[in-house]
């Protein structure tokens, strides 16, 4: 049996990890383990403002202009879509949250290895698995920021959430997902790596749930996100720090001692010499029995703020400039359901993310190249 301190600490995970998983930025915090400098940007790459935004979306959806941001707050999407989706569906409007590192890779990762599963296997896949590596790179204040409020501010926001439910449209159901979240460290034999909660699991994994019930890539899908060490040692460490930062945050004392003396704030963050040694990787498993496909994205430049600037933009981009190629209809939607094709090609053709595709036979081993 658990003694009780043992006990208590895993229930505290588990309550602020559902509720808080964009405390991403903290994990990157303590491997840096100082205060980082002013960046030299004039903005930080994400908005600290981003429930001031909400008139910004209602005139977009009752005008027909199309809209797309970086925020990563799924109960801001759900709340967006309570609140505009019939407006947006009647004038065209195509309404896109979460479009930076939050969660278009995530998004875009799935939608294509559930494509290339039913092109190579004639069918669609069981499940979806993402395995993601953070290697090097910060974050910015103003992320920082937005965390923060939603902590600070979280009975607020889920009052607000659920007041939006009257008069709601239901969720599109064309596929239905199970999200399987993970919730301790753990060995896969898929990646061959060690794997612990990827915190921000809470904003990608609703995200793509909204696009497979749109898009109904898969009838019923499983899909999983994790984020993978090579060691045991450097995945339980790591695993450590979303702990004690969890905890940390969620009670307001300390959360103010970390905000006053020790957090990043709005306008700071990385030099650009952090941000361009940064890099990450995504490996996509979609499976069914002993067939399956693997997707990989691999990015240069750091998360926060390259991946997440290049993202928002080839999203607008896609709006704007390619309507023609476009085949969604309005609605508040994901990235993948609005602009998913040219989305990709457009990332794939930035420089800035290398992503391939390749069948793999039952025993491990690679069918085809690049697809």
């Amino acid at each position: 049996m658990c003694p009780p301190y043992c006990l208590l600490f895993c229930t505290s995970f588990n309550m602020i990890f559902s509720r808080f998983a964009m405390i991403y930025s903290f994990f990157f915090f303590f491997l840096m383990i100082r205060r980082p400098p002013r960046s030299t940007l004039s903005s930080s790459s994400a908005a600290s403002d981003v429930y001031k935004r909400q008139p910004l979306v209602e005139a977009c959806a009752l005008s027909g202009t199309s809209y797309c941001d970086l925020t990563g707050e799924a109960s801001w999407h759900a709340t967006m879509y309570n609140l505009y989706e019939n407006q947006a569906k009647e004038t065209g409007a195509r309404i896109v949250p979460q479009a930076g590192f939050d969660s278009v890779p995530s998004d875009i990762g799935t939608m294509l290895a559930a494509s290339v599963f039913r092109e190579r296997y004639g069918k669609p896949p069981d499940e979806v698995h993402n395995f993601v590596s953070l290697r090097g790179g910060g974050v910015q204040g103003g992320t920082i920021d937005t965390v923060l409020n939603e902590i600070a501010n979280a009975p607020a926001i889920a009052r607000a959430k659920r007041e939006s439910l009257e008069g709601a449209p239901p969720l599109p159901n064309k596929g239905s997902t199970r999200l399987a979240w993970a919730k301790f460290p753990f060995w896969s034999s898929l990646c061959k790596k060690w794997c612990i909660p990827f915190i921000m699991a809470g904003a990608n994994m609703p995200y793509v749930l909204r696009s497979n019930g749109r898009m109904g890539y898969s009838p019923n899908l499983v899909y999983a996100e994790t984020q993978v060490f090579g060691s045991l040692l450097k995945a339980s460490l790591f695993y450590l720090v979303l702990l004690i930062g969890g905890i940390l945050l969620y009670f307001r004392p300390t959360r103010w001692l970390m905000q006053r003396y020790v957090l990043p704030s709005p306008g700071q963050g990385p030099s650009k010499e952090t941000q361009e040694k940064g890099s990450w990787k995504m490996l996509f498993v979609a499976l069914s029995g002993n067939e399956r496909v693997d997707v990989t994205i691999d990015a240069i430049g750091d998360a926060s703020c390259i991946s997440t600037t290049c993202c928002l933009a080839e999203t607008a981009m896609s709006l704007s400039q390619d309507v023609d190629q476009l085949s969604s209809s309005g609605g508040v939607m994901t990235a993948s359901a609005a602009v998913g094709s040219v989305l990709l090609n457009r990332l794939r053709a930035s420089g800035k993310f290398k992503i391939e595709a390749n069948a793999v036979s039952g025993g491990g081993n690679q069918q085809s190249s690049k697809m």
